[in-house]
């Protein structure tokens, strides 16, 4: 602890620096000593080696003054690896604040491994324990055996993993190795949770326990029998203390932006989450103005501010990882303004009766046309032509068959100077430019150094109807996600509805007399979707260049040296790696905001109860 005067006189250095220019540490001191301000307060050295500590290098000289700096990357010693490459797994799910996560023990090596799963169903455990058995083989190890709880999704997933026995235990067992060590997790986020400055935000739940796990992992326990621990013994890299145990989680720290010929700052403030654990020694970084999570080599720790300190305060007061912004867009906006197609939102709103208004529809749109249904069992004489395969069925209607399998079929370049296939793309970039606006051209250099720029594809289709006759070529433009990082997207999957649900729903419509199934198509779902997190930016090809040329003359100004025009992404463009979890989180909130409760076990399921009747 320092004395009133102490942290007097340890202020007005932080000030004098301040009031100076924000000098290196080395150049204040030389402020201090050489003699050249006239009246200068007997400030000391001591006085500045202590502002530091008090209050940390100035934010402003770090957002200013931080450059690259070259990474170096730690040689992998194979002799530290372990040479026992058969492995053993204990595994069993921990639940903690609402979330639940597989953790995995391995035995000799005692590694600990974690993975979040959004619930205990075959398929989210399934590839959570695929995931952990493809990290050992990418060493060398060879997991054998899987020893589990009594857990019925274990029972089911005993034959699919070849190579690997799943052992489930019996009616009350539980695996001893793994509980032991879910307890030491629980205690490890609890302490490290314990010494925040600012109430942990639920979104970063998941983070820390991914910091605990990492933590864990660089300690030797008694269960092995040498002085290495456990990520050592796995990966073949020492810990460096440098780039590794310098920084905790939750710590303010300033992240490397890269640097341009503008006044921008160098640096964004971040919080810092856990070590990548990689050969360069990076960090997964929270950004605290987009909220989103970044990997950086090229860090410095500050001291966390009061206004910090409100900040993550401020967020952790606001909805958790799964809130949605209160969203104003209508759903005959979302079902691109076609009014009849949402007939019934319009109907509940108006305090009518929805069922009622889409009879209505339905008896105004239905004229009995029974012609249209063919049965399974009429005979059919098939003739081989050109382009596919032309059906003949006995009440002498004609149907050409594709010759694929599939209702589309891909154009090829070549075929894009057609007609058909130009009207398509220019269609296509009128949604994109114009109706949604999903794109906004900018310039090359207004892009900030280092950040990863998608490039795009414009797909093109034949679409046929259901007879197997020609209907349109349609075109869709997408972003190329491979290049995105996919661990700084955590929530980057969105549900599929389950096979089941819907013959529930379909077996629920035969059985009730006033029951009616209708269905809505959205034109353009994702592009419909705000982006969120940071700045996206997309390049189109030279080719899409000349279109978006042809149709938007103002764009000359934005082409560049490659005859390629960039873009900032302001929607989740179909092909970006989260695009389909923003999609999912939009349209269950608009959804939810109607009245309607997401189901249970189906998240794709949703149901709402008005008197006696039920919605699906």
């Amino acid at each position: 602890m320092y004395t009133k005067e102490e942290l007097r006189r340890a202020r007005e250095v932080y000030e004098l620096v301040k009031n100076s220019g924000y000098p290196s540490p080395n150049e204040a001191l030389h402020l201090l000593t050489d003699g050249n301000i006239r009246g200068l307060p007997a400030l000391t050295a001591a006085d500045l080696e202590r502002a530091f500590k008090v209050y940390g290098i100035h934010p402003e000289y770090v957002r200013g003054q931080l450059t690259k700096k070259k990474v170096s990357m730690a040689q992998v010693d194979l002799g530290l690896r372990s040479t026992d490459k058969n492995i053993c797994m204990f595994a069993d799910v921990m639940h903690l604040e609402g979330n639940m996560f597989l953790v995995t023990v391995t035995d000799p090596l005692n590694l600990t491994m974690q993975c979040y799963v959004e619930n205990e169903g075959r398929m989210a455990l399934g590839m959570a324990l695929q995931g952990q058995l493809a990290l050992l083989k990418s060493r060398g190890f060879v997991p054998r055996i899987v020893y589990t709880d009594p857990h019925s999704t274990f029972w089911s997933m005993t034959q699919e993993f070849p190579g690997t026995e799943i052992h489930v235990g019996g009616a009350g067992d539980h695996v001893a190795k793994v509980d032991i060590k879910i307890r030491r997790i629980k205690e490890t986020a609890r302490k490290v949770k314990a010494g925040l400055p600012w109430e942990l935000p639920k979104q970063l739940i998941k983070d820390l326990i991914t910091y605990a796990v990492s933590r864990i992992n660089i300690c030797r326990t008694t269960a092995l029998g040498e002085n290495i621990c456990p990520r050592v013994l796995f990966t073949g890299i020492p810990v460096d203390y440098k780039k590794e145990l310098q920084l905790a989680f939750g710590d303010y720290v300033k992240a490397y932006e890269g640097t341009s010929n503008t006044m921008a700052e160098r640096s964004a403030a971040c919080i810092a989450l856990y070590p990548a654990s990689n050969s360069t020694g990076s960090w997964v970084l929270w950004k605290i103005d987009s909220r989103s999570r970044v990997r950086r080599s090229n860090v410095v720790k500050l001291v966390t501010t009061d206004a910090i300190i409100s900040a993550m305060n401020a967020i952790t007061e606001e909805d958790g990882v799964q809130a949605r912004d209160p969203l104003q867009k209508s759903v005959d906006e979302l079902v691109g303004r076609q009014p009849t197609d949402v007939g019934v939102n319009r109907a509940e709103k108006q305090g009518q009766d929805p069922l009622e208004t889409q009879e209505e529809n339905l008896r105004r749109e239905s004229n009995g046309d029974e012609e249209g249904l063919e049965t399974a069992e009429e005979e059919t004489v098939e003739v081989e032509e050109e382009g596919g395969t032309q059906v003949v069925t006995r009440s002498g209607r004609q149907v050409i068959r594709p010759s694929r399998y599939a209702m589309v079929t891909k154009v090829a370049h070549s075929a894009w100077q057609e007609e058909a296939a130009k009207e398509a793309i220019k269609k296509e970039l009128a949604q994109l430019v114009e109706e949604l606006v999903a794109i906004v051209p900018v310039k090359r250099t207004s892009i900030p150094q280092g950040v990863t720029i998608l490039k795009s594809h414009m797909f093109l289709i034949n679409k046929y109807l259901a007879n197997g006759g020609f209907d349109k070529v349609k075109a869709r433009l997408i972003a190329d996600g491979r290049d995105q990082d996919p661990e700084m997207f955590p929530n980057k999957s969105s549900p599929t509805v389950a096979i089941q649900s819907v013959f529930t729903v379909l077996g629920l419509a035969c059985q009730k007399r006033r029951r009616i199934v209708a269905k809505i198509d959205i034109k353009g779902a994702f592009i419909q979707t705000p982006m969120r997190g940071p700045p996206i930016y997309m390049k189109l090809d030279p080719k899409i260049t000349q279109f978006a040329r042809e149709m938007y003359p103002e764009f000359d100004e934005f082409i560049w040296k490659d005859a390629c025009i960039y873009t900032v992404l302001l929607t989740a463009m179909y092909g970006c790696i989260q695009a389909s979890a923003l999609w999912y989180a939009l349209i269950r909130s608009v959804i939810e905001e109607m009245g309607y409760k997401v189901g249970e076990t189906d998240r794709c399921v949703f149901v709402k109860q008005v008197g006696k009747r039920v919605y699906t």
